[in-house]
């Protein structure tokens, strides 16, 4: 089954009902997804009901999960808040549903524990409830990978309860390869906030202007644009070897970087000298084992595969990504 990444989640559900729980295309989407070998290699098995409400379900030494769909790109224009809402009617509707319906399909979803524990909230319930959250995903994954390293934060005790979950991945980025947020995360680790963050005691989590929720939007709208091409290639290219990349890359005509001759360096081009399922295999075999240097006094991640070259991308930005690199080994540096 093909993941149609255009596809409105909302456009399949009877009534006014709610995609996570109601959608077979999201649930079946969800199955497609992260039905995949964990980070310590271990099956990650799903299942799930065939009626409402949808869920998914594994179960295995690692532990038993149901887990539920929560929507993670979120444009505040269902909110009745009168502070966001007097914003959000200041923008053409045009450009709203625009917005809302491109959250609405498959990149702007992920699956969380769906069981209650102790009867407090569940994480898809406490990001929607917690004043410093407020639905925003990019603040909730900045308190995952907070839990990951031992840090307070505004959701730990609730993390807590999930541990055997969030275990699962092995750290902050075993889960964020694993859910193809990427896009969302740089190199360090850190973050790419959707709005300026000062900390969540100084940050107001919801957009506070015209100017603020543009801004938001735009970052909103990247991303999700972004994940979606993620979950494209997920399906349609995969992580090569070394003998694989090598093989990959000796199959296409590089061309020479002429107006840099002061970095001789070698380039192809997405979608005219590579085709892009095998530009993206080895555009995610460099981002999963290439290593941090430097090129032309700029941070890269190489990978060096064996056949006398270093291979680098300019972005981390999968779906902004249209160019890849390579030179002599002893001419990277």
């Amino acid at each position: 089954m093909p993941i149609d990444t255009s596809f409105k989640m909302y456009s399949d559900v009877p009534g006014a009902r709610d995609p996570d729980t109601h959608s077979p295309t999201l649930r079946d989407y969800h199955l497609l997804l992260w039905n995949k070998p964990l980070p310590n290699g271990v099956m990650f098995s799903l299942t799930a009901n065939k009626a409402t409400p949808y869920y998914l379900y594994h179960s295995s030494d690692s532990g038993d999960f149901c887990l539920a769909s929560d929507s993670i790109a979120h444009t505040y224009s269902r909110w009745s808040r009168k502070s966001i809402s007097d914003i959000v009617k200041t923008f053409p509707k045009t450009d709203i549903d625009a917005f809302y319906d491109l959250a609405s399909t498959i990149g702007g979803y992920i699956v969380f524990p769906a069981n209650k524990i102790e009867r407090k909230p569940t994480i898809n319930g406490i990001r929607g409830l917690h004043p410093r959250i407020r639905d925003r995903f990019d603040l909730t994954l900045e308190c995952i990978r907070l839990w990951y390293i031992g840090l307070e934060n505004p959701l730990f005790e609730h993390f807590e309860r999930y541990r055997d979950f969030f275990r699962l991945f092995g750290d902050f980025q075993g889960y964020m390869n694993f859910f193809l947020l990427e896009d969302l995360v740089d190199a360090d680790n850190s973050i790419r906030f959707w709005l300026p963050f000062y900390g969540f005691a100084e940050t107001n989590p919801l957009p506070a202007t015209e100017t603020e929720y543009r801004a938001y939007m735009k970052n909103v709208t990247e991303f999700v644009m972004a994940r979606n091409t993620r979950i494209s290639v997920e399906k349609s290219s995969k992580i090569l070897s070394n003998s694989g990349f090598a093989a990959a890359a000796a199959a296409f005509t590089w061309t020479f970087a002429k107006t840099m001759p002061q970095c001789p360096h070698e380039y192809i081009v997405r979608g005219k000298t590579a085709d892009e399922n095998t530009y993206f295999s080895m555009f995610r075999t460099i981002e999963a084992r290439g290593e941090w240097g430097a090129w032309n006094k700029e941070p890269r991640q190489y990978l060096h595969p064996g056949d006398g070259y270093y291979y680098w991308k300019m972005t981390d930005i999968m779906s902004e990504s249209v160019i890849i690199n390579r030179a002599k080994s002893e001419e990277v540096l």
